[in-house]
């Protein structure tokens, strides 16, 4: 004959810690009443952080070089489109990458409201020709001599002042560069929204380029590259 369970023997089956926790050694209680288990320690697992990525693709853009700013911004305003910022300045540390390559820079730029490092890539001097990769970084002056600890020491500084303007989905910079008339440049998405936006504000295609602002010097017989501190007076 079988002898009946004790009244507590539900107190004496063993607890299995549930999944994500951990238990202790189990030990007898000072009344000898059996064995009690202490409470469990829950382990937690913390998610690691999103990793910022950096942005790249490609720049579909275009210049309309040598404009009068005050007529310009009438034409944006009269083609429905706004301003978004007033000018300010913008700083920028320009180097070359390791090895350097012909049309291929570091640039380190402080727009006034963020400040950010990117790769340009000149492939052709097309509307979609540049090639850009970017991410943010938190300071300008740090983050240049963390460059130089890298081995990156820049080869000039520039400043130029600039007005953001917007017109629909199309981006609209007017650029003033020390030494050279003031130009309008001309940034989407896509391509046709570039020759869209041009000839709302009375652009024909042949009246715009899409060369770099080294190359835009060069129109106008200054080599950008020679000078290695480019400051407004």
């Amino acid at each position: 004959m079988t002898a009946p369970a004790p009244a507590d023997a539900t107190r004496l089956r063993p607890r299995t810690a549930p999944h994500g926790c951990s238990s202790a050694p189990a030990r007898s209680d000072s009344a000898g009443r059996g064995t009690v288990l202490p409470p469990p320690t829950i382990v937690r697992h913390t998610a690691a952080p999103t990793e910022r990525r950096p942005m790249a693709g490609i720049e579909f853009e275009a210049k309309a070089l040598d404009i009068d700013p005050k007529k310009m911004e009438r034409l944006i305003v009269e083609a429905g489109g706004v301003r978004r910022t007033e000018p300010r300045l913008m700083r920028r540390y320009v180097y070359d990458t390791i090895p350097a390559v012909p049309g291929r820079w570091v640039r380190l730029r402080d727009t006034g409201a963020v400040t950010t490092l990117c790769v340009k890539q000149i492939s052709t001097d097309a509307v979609d020709g540049t090639h850009e990769t970017e991410v943010t970084v938190d300071n300008f002056e740090e983050t240049n001599a963390l460059l130089g600890l890298m081995g990156l020491t820049p080869r000039s500084y520039q400043e130029n002042r600039r007005t953001s303007y917007a017109l629909g989905a199309v981006r609209l910079e007017l650029d003033e560069w020390p030494l050279i008339p003031p130009y309008l440049e001309i940034e989407a998405d896509d391509e046709p929204q570039v020759w869209a936006a041009a000839e709302a504000l009375g652009f024909d295609r042949e009246r715009l380029t899409s060369f770099n602002t080294t190359k835009v010097y060069d129109l106008y017989g200054i080599d950008l590259d020679a000078i290695t501190d480019l400051r407004f007076e």
